[in-house]
């Protein structure tokens, strides 16, 4: 569920603000992650806009979000609301509320890092996405020669790791998502999506936007005998766009209709964290320093983090090589 408060507040990424919504409940207010911007992404200033949207992606659980969620929809039942289902297409529901805020760190995760990978699962890809469009919006103003010394980054390179149950899950952020492969300069942004789950639907991700898609050959063979084959357009044997060694025909024919500039990977399973962080530092020079910022259930935050020490290599020190510069920023649920 996505809320939008309208507010003249400023705030950073990764910043959370409390909602509140006197009709559900009139002394308490519920504390939730920025999942946006307080600037369009277009936008090459550091000026503070007069006012802004707050966006706050919610998951619908028990308490508040759940009598919220049946106010805005009117009325579902208990199981449906629990599991998050996706209801009805509906019109916006305006409701009076206000947020208190924001609250949280007062730093950004990126300025200093060369590359920085972003990894969330689930509800926790607020934080992700507040940080991811940040970045785009400062590199894009860069890229174009029109950014101020507020706005500027040293980030070169940036991965954004998802890591969603459900092919429907990617409908909760497609909107910012496609924000942000859509403005990212060329070669600066690569998203890599996982889909833990077998698909059991006919809906596609992000149509256009998928550059690669790596799942399982199985999967990708079930999905196709669901569906009739669609014919694809003629191409001339003169084209000359590039060939990747080892791609296969329908990742070609995907990458040359897409309109973006931006890698856009598909997979199926749990991501290998070990391969995620070595495929990011090798994006970069040794002597580069790495950011890593994560959010979602701990067990993958642990597995990153196991990651990380791995990859810090600090016995290397004693050989006497460079030690890696690798900064981890962790944020989980709960208080």
């Amino acid at each position: 569920m996505l809320v939008s408060v309208t507010t003249r507040q400023t705030w950073i990424p990764a910043q959370h603000v409390y909602l509140h919504v006197p009709k559900i409940e009139k002394t308490s207010g519920h504390p939730f992650t920025v999942c946006n911007i307080p600037r369009k992404i277009d936008d090459t200033t550091n000026d503070r806009p007069h006012q802004s949207k707050q966006e706050l992606l919610i998951r619908v659980r028990e308490g508040m979000t759940k009598r919220l969620f049946e106010m805005a929809t009117h009325s579902m039942d208990d199981e449906t609301l629990v599991d998050g289902a996706r209801p009805q297409q509906r019109e916006p529901f305006a409701l009076r509320a206000w947020t208190e805020g924001p609250y949280g760190k007062e730093q950004h995760l990126d300025t200093d890092y060369d590359t920085v990978l972003l990894n969330s699962g689930g509800s926790g890809v607020s934080y992700a996405l507040s940080n991811g469009l940040d970045l785009v919006r400062r590199r894009r103003a860069m890229h174009l020669r029109l950014a101020s010394p507020e706005t500027a980054i040293a980030t070169k390179k940036l991965f954004f790791c998802y890591m969603i149950k459900t092919a429907k899950q990617i409908k909760w952020i497609e909107d910012q998502l496609k924000d942000m492969i859509d403005h990212s300069p060329p070669g600066f942004l690569t998203v890599i999506l996982h889909v833990t789950k077998p698909a059991n639907d006919d809906d596609e991700i992000l149509p256009g936007y998928i550059t690669h898609d790596k799942r399982d050959k199985e999967e990708q063979k079930n999905e196709k005998e669901k569906s009739k084959p669609e014919r694809l357009p003629h191409t001339d044997s003169s084209d000359s766009s590039e060939t990747v060694v080892g791609e296969s025909n329908s990742e070609r024919h995907a990458r040359k209709q897409v309109d973006h500039q931006s890698t856009v990977e598909l997979w199926s399973g749990r991501p290998d964290f070990n391969v995620v962080v070595e495929r990011c530092i090798a994006a970069s020079d040794y002597s580069d320093w790495f950011a890593v910022g994560t959010c979602g259930p701990t067990p993958m935050n642990d597995s990153l983090s196991d990651a990380v020490s791995l990859a810090v290599k600090p016995l290397s020190v004693l050989r006497g090589e460079q030690r890696r510069a690798i900064k981890l920023e962790v944020e989980e649920f709960g208080w």
